[in-house]
This record gives C-alpha cells, sequence and structure tokens, in this order.
C-alpha cells in the first residue's frame, strides 16, 4: 500500500512537472504572439519553438534575399541592441548551435523565454516577461523542493524498511513508525496542500497578467494604428514640407533673381533717366536756340523790308536827284546865259548911258530898279547853285549808304543760307530721336504686357501655393484684388516661406517626439530638441526681420530695353504710321529675347508636378 502511494505521488509530481513546463510554453507563446517585435524575427522564433533549433538553420527569402533564421537574428540584434546585450544574445545563438550538434531536438521553455527578450521592445512587455519569469522561477524553486523532500521520504522509508526487515518481531515498531510515516505524509500532503494553494494562486495571478496581457495588447493595437495613421500623417507631412520647401525654395530664388534684376533695371533705369534728361536740356537749349534764330531771322526779315523800302526811297531819290540835276544843268546852263546876258546889258547899258547920256534922276531910278533886279536874280543863282552843291553831297551819302546796306544784305543773305542748313540738320536729327523714343515707347508698352502676363502667371501660381499649403482665405482674397506690386509679392512670398518654416518646426518637432518614443527618455535629447527648436525660431525671426526692412524699389524698366540701341541703317528720313512702329518693336523684341526660354513653361511645369 505505502509502496503504491510512493509511486502515485511521484507519478502526480511528474505530471505536475509537465503541467508547469506546458503552462510555461503556452506562457511565452502567447507573449510571443503578443510582442512588439519585428514580425519576420516572432515568425523566426515561433518556428523554432515548434519544430526545434534545427530549423534555424534552413535558408528562407527574406525580402527576396536568401538567408538563415540565424544570421537574420544576428543581423536584426545588431540593429536594436548595443554590444553587451548583443554579445550575450551571439552566446546563447552559440549554445544553440551546440545543441543543434549534440541533436537536441526541442528548445526549452528558459531558453525560449531568453531567446524572447532580446527582442522585445516595449518596456512594458520586459517588465512583464520579468515578472513571469520570477514566478515561473518561484514555482520551479517549489517543485525542486517538493522533489527533494519525496527523494528524502523515499530514502528513509527505504533505510528503516531495511532495518525493520532485519529485526524480528518489528511488526509493532514497523506500525509504529509506518504511523509515524503517515503522520509525516500527511505533513507533507499538507505542505503540498499548501505548495498547491500557492500555485493556485500564482494561475490565478497569471490568468490576470493574462487578462492585463489581452487589456495591453488591445491597448498595443489601437496604440499601433494611431501610430500608424501617425506614420501616415507624418509621411503627408513630410512630403508637404518638401514640396513646400521646394516651392518655398523656388519662391526665394526667383525672389533674389528678381530682385537683383530689379537693382540693375533701377540702376540703368537711373542712367538712362540721366542720359534722357541730358538729352532733353540739348534738345531745350536747341529750340531756344532755334527760337532765337527764328526770332533773327524775323527781325532780318524786317530789316530786309526796311532795307527793300530804302531802295526804292533811294531809287525815288535817285530819280529825284537826277531830275534836279538836269534841272540844274539846265538853270546853270540858263544862269550862263543869264549872266553873259547880264553882262551884255551892263554893257549895253554902259553903253547907252555913254551914248544916250542919261543924267535925268527919274531914269536913272528906273535904271538902278533894273539894277536890283538883275542883282536880285544874281543872289537868286548862286543859292540855287550853292542848293545844287548840298544836293550833290547828299546824293553821294546815300549812294555810300546804299553800297554799305547792300553789302550788309549780301553778308546777311549768306549767313542765313548757311543757318538754313544748320536748322534744317538740326531738324532732322530731333525728327529720328523723336521716331526713336516712338520706337522705344512701343518696345517698352509690348514688354509692360509681357512683364503683366508674366505677373498674372506668378499671382495664379501663388493663388495655388496658398490653397495647397492651407493658408487662409483672407489672404488669398487680398492676392485676388490687390494690384501685384514689389511690397505685395515679398509679402506674399514671406507668407509662403513663414508656412515653409512652420512645416519644418513641426517636422522637427515630430521627430523630436518619435526619437523621444523609440529611444525613451535619452539624456540631453531634450535639451537638443529644444535647442534645435530654437535655432529653428531664431532663423524664423531672421527672415521675418528681414522681409520687413526689404527695399521698397519699384520696376521701371525691363533689361533687353534699356540695352536697346538703334542701328544708323534702320533711321530712314521719314515719318514712320504706328504700324510700322509695332512691327519694328515686335521685331526687335524677338531678336533680344529669341535665345531665352520663355517663363511661362516652367509654371506650367511647376504646376503639374503638384
Amino acid at each position: 500500500m505505502n509502496q503504491t502511494q510512493k509511486s502515485f505521488d511521484v507519478s502526480k509530481g511528474g505530471e505536475k512537472l509537465s503541467d508547469i513546463e506546458s503552462l510555461k510554453r503556452r506562457t511565452y507563446k502567447k507573449i510571443l504572439m503578443m510582442s512588439s517585435m519585428n514580425k519576420n524575427i516572432m515568425k523566426f522564433i515561433q518556428k523554432a519553438f515548434q519544430l526545434g533549433p534545427k530549423y534555424l538553420t534552413i535558408e528562407c527569402l527574406v525580402e527576396d534575399v536568401k538567408t538563415t533564421p540565424f544570421t537574420e537574428l544576428e543581423r536584426y540584434g545588431a540593429t536594436i541592441l548595443d554590444k553587451d546585450r548583443l554579445k550575450e544574445l551571439q552566446e546563447l545563438l552559440g549554445k544553440i548551435k551546440q545543441m543543434i550538434d549534440q541533436d537536441v531536438k526541442q528548445l526549452s521553455s528558459d531558453q525560449l523565454v531568453q531567446l524572447i527578450k532580446y527582442f522585445v521592445l516595449s518596456p512594458v512587455e520586459k517588465t512583464y516577461i520579468q515578472k513571469i519569469e520570477a514566478e515561473l522561477a518561484e514555482t520551479k524553486n517549489l517543485d525542486e523542493q517538493i522533489k527533494a523532500a519525496q527523494s528524502r521520504q523515499k530514502v528513509q522509508q527505504d533505510q528503516k524498511i531495511e532495518e525493520y526487515r532485519h529485526e524480528k518481531n518489528g511488526q509493532q515498531i514497523i506500525k509504529q513508525n509506518l504511523q509515524s510515516q503517515q503522520h509525516q505524509i500527511s505533513v507533507h500532503e499538507n505542505k503540498l496542500e499548501k505548495a498547491n494553494q500557492k500555485l493556485n494562486e500564482i494561475v490565478a495571478h497569471n490568468k490576470q497578467l493574462r487578462e492585463k496581457i489581452n487589456q495591453l495588447r488591445k491597448e498595443k493595437n489601437m496604440v499601433e494604428e494611431i501610430s500608424k495613421n501617425l506614420e501616415k500623417e507624418l509621411e503627408d507631412k513630410k512630403k508637404n514640407v518638401e514640396e513646400t520647401i521646394k516651392s518655398a525654395g523656388q519662391a526665394y530664388y526667383y525672389r533674389n533673381k528678381a530682385e537683383e534684376e530689379l537693382t540693375k533695371l533701377q540702376k540703368k533705369a537711373e542712367a538712362q533717366k540721366k542720359e534722357f534728361e541730358q538729352e532733353c536740356e540739348s534738345l531745350n537749349e536747341k529750340i531756344q536756340h532755334d527760337k532765337k534764330f527764328k526770332a533773327f531771322i524775323q527781325s532780318k526779315k524786317k530789316e530786309q523790308e526796311y532795307l527793300d523800302k530804302l531802295e526804292k526811297q533811294i531809287a525815288e531819290n535817285q530819280e529825284i536827284i537826277r531830275q534836279k540835276s538836269a534841272s540844274n544843268a539846265q538853270i546853270d546852263k540858263e544862269y550862263m546865259l543869264s549872266a553873259s546876258k547880264e553882262q551884255e546889258i551892263k554893257d549895253a547899258f554902259e553903253r547907252i548911258k555913254q551914248e544916250t547920256g542919261i543924267h535925268d534922276k527919274k531914269k536913272e531910278r528906273e535904271s538902278k530898279q533894273l539894277l536890283t533886279v538883275f542883282i536880285e536874280l544874281y543872289q537868286n543863282n548862286q543859292i540855287m547853285s550853292q542848293f545844287v552843291k548840298e544836293l550833290q553831297e547828299t546824293v553821294e551819302e546815300l549812294e555810300r549808304q546804299i553800297e554799305e546796306k547792300k553789302e550788309e544784305i549780301q553778308m546777311y543773305s549768306t549767313k542765313g543760307a548757311t543757318n538754313d542748313n544748320q536748322r534744317r540738320e538740326q531738324k532732322m536729327a530731333l525728327s529720328n530721336k523723336i521716331q526713336q523714343e516712338e520706337k522705344k515707347k512701343v518696345i517698352l508698352k509690348a514688354q509692360y504686357e509681357k512683364s503683366i502676363e508674366t505677373i498674372n502667371l506668378i499671382k495664379k501660381y501663388l493663388e495655388e501655393v496658398f490653397q495647397a499649403i492651407d493658408v487662409d482665405d483672407e489672404t488669398i482674397k487680398k492676392l485676388k484684388s490687390a494690384a501685384i506690386t514689389e511690397e505685395n509679392m515679398v509679402h506674399f512670398l514671406g507668407i509662403l516661406e513663414q508656412k515653409g518654416l512652420d512645416a519644418i518646426q513641426e517636422y522637427a518637432r515630430l521627430i523630436a517626439e518619435q526619437l523621444k518614443l523609440e529611444k525613451g527618455e535619452v539624456h540631453g535629447l531634450s535639451s537638443q530638441v529644444d535647442d534645435l527648436n530654437n535655432i529653428i525660431a531664431y532663423e524664423n525671426a531672421n527672415i521675418m526681420n528681414y522681409y520687413s526692412q526689404a527695399s521698397q524699389f519699384r520696376q521701371e524698366c525691363p533689361d533687353d530695353v534699356l540695352s536697346f540701341n538703334e542701328e544708323e541703317n534702320d533711321i530712314k528720313q521719314r515719318w514712320f504710321q504706328e504700324e510700322e512702329f509695332k512691327k519694328q518693336a515686335m521685331e526687335s523684341i524677338s531678336k533680344r529675347s529669341g535665345p531665352k526660354k520663355p517663363i511661362k513653361p516652367k509654371f506650367k511645369e511647376r504646376e503639374q508636378k503638384q
């Protein structure tokens, strides 16, 4: 009876040991299934647990690459473990290889849990595995104590049975010994019962832990789902950030290029303005000179009229002088005749007096009266001769003045012809200059229309970019309603760059949170993340400062218009119509903008990329 009871107790202990081992294996299998390790690694460990350690040497495909589970375990362990833990893992894998060489067909539960511990990433799972290991170690110790007690009891029973067999009359002692042994058996059974109670408590506790593990698994699934959504959102954010950074970089590049071109254009416009002012001043001077010349010509015309009048008057005076000279000659002749006649008369009177001997007073008085008449006539002749001399002197003076005026008229006529030629040349130069200015005006108008088209394309592109990066509707309405000036472009590009910087900052924050989740609370990581955020904020403030202090210059004239030089062969001495101006302007624009690539396709390509 005692022997059967002993064998029953031993078999019962063996069954308990196999139950504990199977319980361990089931528990570790559930831990393996609920763990957060890599799926391929989980598959390798599960297969090794089911099929034995030889499975780890069989070749398999991992991501279209031939490898063995041993190699994959070592490679994955090198990516997630530090040097000490990696060395321990390599030692464990070496022991498993020795077991394969020794033809061991199955891994123990302890080896399984040791292998799982190296690949579990979550700290919560690691703590639960440690607790389960502690509980299982305690149950193992209890099992060993029970085995030791049973073996000691068996040895003692065998010794006592042998002793009592050799003794006579030992039945009573045997009976007493049996009673004492039964008492000890009952005591040990009580201990075993208590151990079973403890085991049941441990099993109940394991059940609670299993429920917690199931709950944690649900939470883990939720966390994984949330993390997947966050990863997806992070990828979208990364793509948006990359696109925003790319578009911001392109906008920043185009803005810098536009500012450089603007400064060049402003300098060239200033130079052209100065040159134009100088040309205007020279033209004004020429115009004033032309006005003075016209006034001078008009005054000369008046002088010419006056000279014509003088010539007419001189001709009339010459005619009068000729008539006077003719009359004077006649008077001289008459005077000479009268003088000769007077002498003859005097001689005649003397002869009359001598011959007649007139001494009568009355006759003498008559003769005196006759003499006075002759004297008056003589005086009149003298006065007339004096007047004739004065007239001759006046005529000579007038002839001298006429000669001087003729010489002066000839001099002014030759000078006026020279000035007329100069004025005609100046007039032609002014007409050519006006034609050049008209051509420049048409070219400027064409360039202005082209720049308006480019600005509208930029405006449309900015609207699409703003809609893509979720800028508020009020800013988009302002962009649509406002006229595109340099200040507005700088403002909208600043908004675009601010959005890019916000996206970069958000990306940095997400990366920092991901690092915290992956690496835990690493010493110095939070300070490095804060430094990174501070640097991004500082750069953001610097860029906004730059936009607030940006120059307020305006674009006045395109580059290819300022570099426009009219060729001499193209200048023709005729007036152009408006259609000819436009045709010539468009030809000059096509010559200068021929090798350059248009801007419009770039915006189309950028829109297609988005």
